[in-house]
């Protein structure tokens, strides 16, 4: 199939000196301007009566109504009496006088006490008390002793432990190493090169004939 070459052609330019061709418009004739018609002219001349153009627009009060003069109407308010203020009756003012308010304040005398009160040991009388023993001033002992104490003792069996694990680790690594040895070793002689033996090219029942 061959190819079909397609040649470019530019369109052209046109002639900017001359103005562009527009349409003709032909022009619309004048507008005249005319009064609207509002509804309103035709409905006042509906209701206007015939043969009278002009209205008699002179203002004329009504009448007052003769009730006005009369008073009001509602009932007339009788006065009420004046509030004369009276003392109020409070509950202390019927109470009966007490002895105070009559004799005067009177002196405290205490009672006498009996004289089995020191003997009675406090079941009815003054209670025995039994004297306490001195108080004998101790060192005390502080707990922070006994923390030094117990650390040293877990950083001891912390280091012991550790030492245990870290010996325990070498010999597992020992071990390890020593089985990767020999695996190795047993992978190289199993990559050592064997040959073949020769197959026998000759019969072997031929050359015991011969």
């Amino acid at each position: 199939m061959s190819e079909q070459h397609q040649s470019f052609k530019a369109r052209p330019m046109p002639n900017l000196n001359k103005p562009p061709k527009l349409p003709s418009v032909k022009s619309k004739p004048v507008t005249i301007p005319e009064t609207p018609n509002l509804a309103t002219k035709a409905r006042a001349s509906q209701h206007k009566p015939a043969g009278e153009d002009k209205v008699d627009t002179t203002f004329k009060a009504r009448e007052i109504s003769r009730e006005v003069y009369a008073g009001p109407s509602m009932p007339a308010i009788s006065s009420k009496p004046i509030t004369i203020p009276e003392t109020p009756n409070i509950s202390t003012t019927n109470k009966p006088p007490t002895r105070v308010m009559e004799e005067g304040p009177t002196e405290f005398k205490a009672r006498p006490v009996p004289r089995d009160a020191f003997a009675m040991g406090g079941q009815y009388g003054l209670p025995t008390t039994e004297a306490k023993e001195i108080t004998i001033p101790e060192t005390p002992q502080m707990s922070t002793r006994e923390r030094a104490d117990r650390w040293r003792e877990l950083e001891a069996e912390k280091a012991a432990r550790e030492a245990v694990e870290s010996e325990a680790r070498r010999e597992a690594e020992a071990v390890k190493a020593a089985e990767d040895k020999e695996k190795l070793r047993r992978m190289r002689e199993g990559l050592v090169h064997k040959a073949r033996p020769v197959p026998g090219f000759y019969n072997k029942d031929a050359t015991d004939d011969e």
